[in-house]
């Protein structure tokens, strides 16, 4: 027997490692390795209570009660049916949606009666089972632990350290029971401080003395007054700014503006004047294109450096009379302050009583509602006897507005499109005339386009 000889080969690269180095075996190994684990764990390292299963379940069968028996034969067809042949429409195959899926239902129940589910089926059956032994497990009690009285902030210890910023926290509570969106701080401040029923005037009261009553009446009738000025001005720069002419003369004006500057016009102005276009139409001289000399140049970059420089010796100078001009630069400064200062001031204190008036809530803007007064003929001194004035509802929701609770709005009305009325052609009177008679009348021959009738000919 001869023995093989082995041949030798440079390893010097990689490649030749690759080629010529048998790894076969410890490639067979790691394979096998692999199975193992794959399968489990390696048999060797395996115990006999994980080779082995002790089968306890008999497979004789169950011995059957009486009653069960009885139970059993119910569900069977009686003796006297069991010749009788099942009628040819049972045994009809429909192919209607409802009976393909209760095919399919009963070959699913048909699997789970042979324990062959699929995968998913199994662990979810799995998942639902662990689920409710974890609901079985869970006490009642358990759900009412919580003090719902508790002021103190119920969080984890480690979210509470310092190093923990707010974004963060509220990040990682996220869809937590224990999260708290927080709001926004506008909605922790008041809105104004106006109250909830503000006391009337002393003038409104059923018996009021006599000089509420007439500070009252006169607090109504400045407010109108006021309310007339105002329509008045309206009127004297409106409608009394322009003169009233009559329609005549509009036309007349409208129609020497409209034929300002058309041709007809000027006719008389172009027949006593006439142009002479023979000459040059332009007043400059003709320009010559001469380009400019050497000499020409260097003067102009001469004039250009020197306007250079005398801008920046003017700078130069600005800096030097700016040094000198520190005083009035401070005292500028101190006027600036004094200024800003003041324009705070005043903003503070419109501040201030923007609080006790009402905001722009919506497009439309807070009116104060009419006084209620009552003249002195009707004032009785008694509420039986009292004629009543305004609306209580009315009151409210103007609090409401002015506290900006509730949007100002006003009522609108829907436009109604105007409905055309008119008769009918067959309900008029003379429909003998107008109707029957067009309808009796021959209709015209056309010819060529023309209608022909008896006065052409």
């Amino acid at each position: 027997m001869t023995v093989e000889k082995r041949k030798r080969v440079s390893k010097k690269r990689k490649i030749a490692w690759r080629k010529h180095s048998k790894i076969k075996d410890v490639e067979d190994f790691l394979e096998e390795q692999g199975f193992e684990e794959r399968i489990g764990n390696i048999i060797e390292q395996k115990s006999d209570k994980e080779l082995f299963h002790l089968d306890t379940n008999t497979t004789e069968p169950a011995i059957l009660s009486k009653k069960e028996k009885r139970k059993i034969l119910t569900e069977k067809p009686l003796r006297s049916f069991s010749a009788f042949q099942q009628p040819v429409y049972l045994n009809l195959k429909s192919n209607t949606k409802r009976d393909i899926i209760s095919k399919r239902l009963q070959k699913r129940l048909k699997m789970k009666a042979k324990e062959t589910l699929k995968p998913s089926e199994v662990q979810s059956l799995k998942d639902t089972k662990i689920a409710m032994e974890k609901k079985k497990q869970q006490a009642m009690e358990d759900k009412y632990n919580a003090d719902l009285w508790i002021t103190e902030d119920s969080r984890e210890p480690e979210l509470q350290s310092e190093w923990v910023s707010n974004s963060t926290r509220q990040n990682i509570l996220r869809g937590e029971s224990k999260f708290r969106k927080i709001l926004p701080k506008i909605t922790r401040w008041k809105q104004t401080i106006l109250p909830s029923v503000e006391p009337p005037h002393p003038g409104m009261s059923y018996n009021p003395s006599f000089e509420d009553h007439q500070a009252l009446l006169k607090e109504i009738a400045d407010k109108e007054q006021k309310i007339i000025k105002e329509e008045q001005h309206l009127n004297r720069v409106t409608n009394k700014m322009f003169r009233k002419i009559t329609r005549e003369r509009n036309q007349e004006n409208w129609i020497e503006e409209m034929s300002q500057g058309l041709p007809h016009a000027q006719k008389e102005d172009n027949s006593d004047s006439e142009v002479d276009t023979s000459g040059p139409i332009s007043v400059n001289p003709p320009v010559v294109n001469k380009k400019k000399d050497l000499k020409q140049r260097r003067k102009q970059k001469e004039q250009q450096k020197l306007r250079h420089a005398l801008k920046l010796a003017k700078i130069e100078r600005r800096k030097v009379a700016d040094i000198y001009k520190l005083k009035q630069i401070k005292t500028k400064l101190v006027k600036n302050e004094e200024k800003l200062e003041t324009l705070q001031q005043k903003r503070t204190v419109k501040k201030k009583e923007m609080i006790h008036k009402p905001k722009r809530v919506g497009p439309k803007k807070y009116e104060e509602p009419d006084l209620e007064f009552t003249e002195i003929k009707d004032l009785t001194g008694n509420l039986r006897t009292l004629k009543k004035e305004g609306n209580l509802l009315m009151d409210r929701l103007k609090s409401l507005q002015k506290r900006n609770i509730v949007e100002p709005t006003a009522r609108r009305t829907k436009k109604k499109a105007k409905v055309k009325q008119f008769i009918k052609p067959g309900h008029k009177d003379d429909w003998k005339v107008t109707v029957a008679k067009a309808k009796l009348q021959p209709r015209p021959l056309l010819r060529n386009k023309k209608i022909i009738s008896g006065d052409s000919f």
